[in-house]
């Protein structure tokens, strides 16, 4: 597989926010609440969410200190990410180290803040979760999927069994088995979303030391699902983005524009759009040359007017952008 091309173009975060005040421990990813008040980050470090509400309606206006966090030092064991479902009242977690999904539900007391108990949860290879590393909630609300690090599932599928209640049931035969990317010759999933309307799922794939097989190559996927069934349309991606033998960790879909980001470990983050065809292809990227090796991007995720792309960094940090620079658009503030 061939890399994707790279260019050195430099982008500016218009804020910096720094691991001490702000909680940060070895933050994996980044949520927002569907109406904008809240953002998540997921605390491997501290086995914890941290919560930080809307502070101004400027851009990006989010407060540096966390109003409140949900922490749980067995269940939430090296989270590595979490997503709100789409009307607010659930936050759905994966541990990797726990090998667990947790929904929690809103707590009474308001202030951003859920329930320190899971309503639902499941763990272990029996409910198809083995190191898993991300997750997403269907914008329908109806069903959750999370990618693996290991095992036979690459995605595991789980679908709300109760219209009045937070229980999902794990559905084996509707995910996406590893068996599916080995013959694609790609590796296991490290991130997944789905796109605003929940007609594609995106994977980034990336090698995992516990895996052993270094042949497998680091890759961009979409595969086609319908949300009428609930269901992927088949179990072939539709779309594969190649790149080579980067260190992928997280993706995120705009919420307007048919453009995916990506970020790389080793200090860079890929935008990815569309041909005519659907098929993925190459944009731009940027990379963060202020830097160590080794401390680069993690979790990403576009605000949910678009206007703003956050990424988390492997120092702690939290960097905003601004998603006109960056698409290399008209700047959103100007």
């Amino acid at each position: 597989m061939s890399a994707s091309p790279i260019q050195d173009i430099r982008c500016t975060p218009i804020k910096v926010v720094r691991s001490g005040e702000a909680l940060l421990a070895s933050p994996e990813n980044i949520a927002f609440d569907p109406a904008g008040k809240w953002r998540a980050i997921a605390n491997a470090r501290s086995n914890a969410i941290t919560f930080y509400p809307r502070a101004d309606k400027g851009m990006h206006g989010f407060a540096t200190r966390p109003s409140c966090r949900l922490h749980d030092d067995a269940g939430l064991r090296y989270v590595h990410d979490a997503d709100f479902s789409a009307d607010g009242s659930l936050l759905a977690t994966v541990s990797r180290d726990a090998h667990r999904l947790g929904i929690y539900s809103r707590s009474k007391a308001g202030a951003g803040a859920f329930d320190p108990s899971a309503r639902c949860s499941m763990e272990g290879p029996r409910h198809g979760l083995q190191f898993p590393a991300g997750v997403a909630f269907h914008p329908s609300g109806r069903s959750v999927a999370v990618c693996n690090r290991l095992g036979e599932q690459a995605v595991s599928f789980f679908v709300r069994l109760s219209s009045s209640a937070p229980v999902f049931g794990y559905v084996p035969e509707a995910g996406i088995s590893m068996s599916t990317l080995d013959a694609m010759g790609i590796a296991a999933p490290h991130g997944l979303d789905f796109n605003a309307d929940g007609t594609r799922l995106f994977l980034c794939h990336s090698w995992f030391f516990m895996s052993g097989d270094r042949k497998a190559g680091s890759a961009v996927s979409a595969f086609a699902f319908d949300p009428r069934a609930n269901a992927f349309e088949n179990r072939e991606a539709d779309s594969l983005y190649p790149m080579g033998a980067q260190h992928l960790h997280s993706l995120s879909c705009h919420p307007s524009r048919p453009i995916v980001a990506v970020t790389d470990c080793e200090g860079g983050t890929t935008l990815l759009d569309f041909d005519d065809a659907g098929a993925l292809r190459y944009r731009r990227s940027f990379d963060h040359p202020w830097h160590c090796e080794g401390q680069g991007p993690k979790g990403v995720a576009f605000t949910l007017d678009g206007s703003g792309l956050e990424i988390t960094t492997a120092d702690s940090e939290l960097l905003v952008y601004d998603a006109g620079e960056v698409l290399d658009d008209e700047p959103a503030g100007a």
